[in-house]
């Protein structure tokens, strides 16, 4: 991918909001204001060439545009001219610790509108549950997303919350407020041989995945140091 850094007049920049993975207001980004004012711009801002009323427009960098823009009253702005599409650094985006899961999940969306879970797991190089929990909280109620955005219910409570037949919004809450637990279906001996045996085909050691399954739960401890038996 080719970049060029210029200083870009942001009369001349449209701040593009379907590229914009997280929510925030002018004012919540005084204190990255004070930081820029204090140590200069040190990640320039990323651009594409725009067909339209504007030159360019934003791909990722609108905290920093909004810091420059409002608060310090700058014309000028350093960016990263992009000219490849701009949906791969909406994907780079994602690994971002600073974005919830809803944030996550509506940038997966605008990445792939009409991708199947599988599909867009394939592109993405990720699990397909992680695809399905954040694309199917985008249909859930407004208040399981903020429950979920705002770290009541981790992504396993949401998965539960995802396959629950009743009342999803009840359930939610109790979940968050501690008074219900996520059931979990432990594994018979049989899935677990098969799951090692895939695993050790493909080159991992038997033993380490043993141990990882004992981490996570799966297996007890004596299942460590013995072969799965039906």
């Amino acid at each position: 991918m080719k970049y060029e850094v210029i200083e870009v007049p942001i009369e001349d920049i449209f701040f593009d909001r379907d590229f914009n993975c997280r929510s925030f207001s002018i004012e919540s980004t005084a204190p990255l204001a004070k930081s820029i004012e204090a140590h200069g711009l040190l990640t320039p801002i990323i651009l594409q060439p725009y067909d339209g009323p504007y030159e360019y427009r934003i791909v990722a960098g609108h905290r920093r545009y909004t810091a420059m823009r409002y608060h310090l009253r700058r014309k000028k702005i350093p960016a990263f001219i992009c000219e490849a599409g701009a949906e791969a650094n909406l994907a780079e985006n994602l690994d971002r610790q600073d974005l919830n899961i809803l944030e996550q999940a509506k940038a997966i969306r605008r990445l792939y509108p009409d991708g199947s879970i599988r599909s867009i797991a394939k592109a993405m190089n990720r699990n397909v549950v992680w695809v399905e929990i954040r694309l199917r909280l985008l249909r859930l109620s407004g208040e399981i997303q903020q429950m979920a955005a705002c770290g009541k219910l981790n992504t396993t409570q949401l998965l539960q919350v995802i396959r629950y037949r009743g009342s999803r919004v009840k359930y939610a809450r109790e979940l968050a407020a501690g008074k219900k637990s996520v059931s979990k279906r432990r594994p018979t001996c049989t899935q677990i041989r098969e799951m090692l045996r895939t695993l050790t085909e493909q080159g991992f050691n038997e033993d380490a995945l043993r141990l990882g399954l004992w981490v996570v739960g799966d297996i007890s401890k004596e299942e460590i140091f013995k072969k799965p038996e039906n």
